[in-house]
């Protein structure tokens, strides 16, 4: 014990254990050094009979051996967590940045599992609701016009001859009243899907005879009019009543239940498909020496062009090698988050001018609709249910 009756202190734990010596400014300044300098004075280290402890400390080769491995197994320490905390850094700014740009880790494409877990990550229906009741309201109107409910006396008169798709000319139309029952089916399933109300049956409703009249007669076909049918199929295996539906009001337990991300990225992934297909085909040498559209760049829509170039270049360089690289590169930016707000200016302005110049149905106003309310937002699931 202590002659002044205080507990003795260990050796390690403060440099004042040994009177007159302090680690100084040489062991802060770096760390190899700081070692050879506490090494040193431990070995030269010796009593000091001035002490007021009325004790000394015997300094053996061995204590100084342990003190010189603690000392340096502590520098270690530091160095390891040093770096350590560098490559946490390095990685949570990394996956920071790919988030905010593409709305995912790049770790999450590591892995079969990890990607199936991206896939069925929980997401917030309320985006997807909306879609489904904008997509069944615009399905609704574009029954009596484009698909010919208005005048269906006309399109199907008995005996008509009209051309076949193939593989598809066995079908034949059905007598003109059952022909209007067939499209009033397809357009409460149009409804069903609208307001939620029977989800799943009131997709098989519409989507069975929607096929049946689109394989029915080939010179009716727009080539917008098959997205229509892909879009109705697979909102079939979506879970898009879980938001402003009738189902939802029946069933607390659907109602603004979460759905998985694979819902939202379908359904982005099927309009990539259409731009970037489109983007392929306009690839042809007619359409990018500026043949295809030749009279296009007169209409009054591209006057504002006509003030800046000739109505050659607006031709040229506006029409079809703007068409060119907006179809080509539109899926890509409207998939990823971070490029979609520019994305959805330059196509919407897109599709507006194609509501004027094409007669193509309700296609003009899909594409905006289906990515402005496809998106899935990046904060946590939201709950609607309060």
């Amino acid at each position: 014990e202590s002659t002044n009756g205080q507990a003795p202190q260990p050796f390690l734990g403060r440099a004042s254990v040994v009177p007159g010596w302090s680690l100084g400014s040489e062991f802060r300044s770096e760390p190899g050094a700081g070692l050879r300098c506490c090494l040193r004075r431990l070995a030269l280290c010796q009593p000091d009979p001035s002490s007021s402890r009325g004790h000394h400390l015997e300094m053996g080769p061995g204590r100084v051996a342990a003190a010189g491995a603690q000392v340096a197994e502590s520098l270690d320490s530091q160095k390891k967590q040093s770096r350590k905390r560098k490559a946490q850094d390095a990685v949570s700014t990394h996956c920071s940045w790919t988030k905010s740009l593409l709305g995912f880790e790049s770790a999450d494409l590591s892995s079969w599992n990890r990607f199936v877990c991206l896939l069925n990550r929980p997401t917030d229906p309320a985006a997807l609701g909306v879609f489904r009741f904008l997509f069944g309201l615009l399905m609704a109107l574009d029954i009596p016009q484009e698909r010919g409910l208005s005048y269906l006396d006309h399109r199907y008169l008995d005996g008509l001859q009209v051309c076949r798709f193939p593989l598809f000319n066995f079908l034949e139309p059905l007598p003109l009243d059952w022909m209007y029952v067939v499209y009033m089916v397809m357009l409460l399933g149009a409804l069903g899907i609208m307001l939620g109300c029977f989800y799943r049956l009131s997709c098989l409703l519409f989507l069975l005879p929607y096929w049946y009249i689109f394989f029915l007669d080939k010179t009716a076909w727009n080539n917008h009019s098959y997205l229509y049918g892909l879009i109705g199929f697979q909102l079939t295996f979506m879970n898009a009543n879980r938001y402003w539906s009738i189902d939802g009001f029946w069933n607390p337990r659907k109602r603004n239940a979460h759905v998985p991300l694979w819902n939202y990225t379908m359904l982005r992934f099927q309009i990539f498909i259409v731009y970037f297909i489109a983007g392929i085909k306009k690839l042809d040498a007619d359409w990018v020496e500026g043949y295809s559209m030749g009279s296009l760049a007169k209409h009054w829509l591209f006057s504002p062009f006509r003030l800046v170039l000739s109505e050659e270049m607006t031709n040229l360089l506006v029409v079809h090698g703007g068409g060119l690289v907006l179809d080509l590169t539109a899926g890509f930016l409207l998939f990823f988050d971070a490029s979609r707000p520019a994305a959805l200016f330059f196509v919407s302005y897109f599709h507006c001018m194609n509501s004027q110049l094409f007669s193509i149905g309700k296609y003009s106003t899909l594409p905006k609709l289906l990515h402005s309310k496809a998106a899935v937002p990046r904060g946590q699931l939201v709950n609607h249910s309060s």
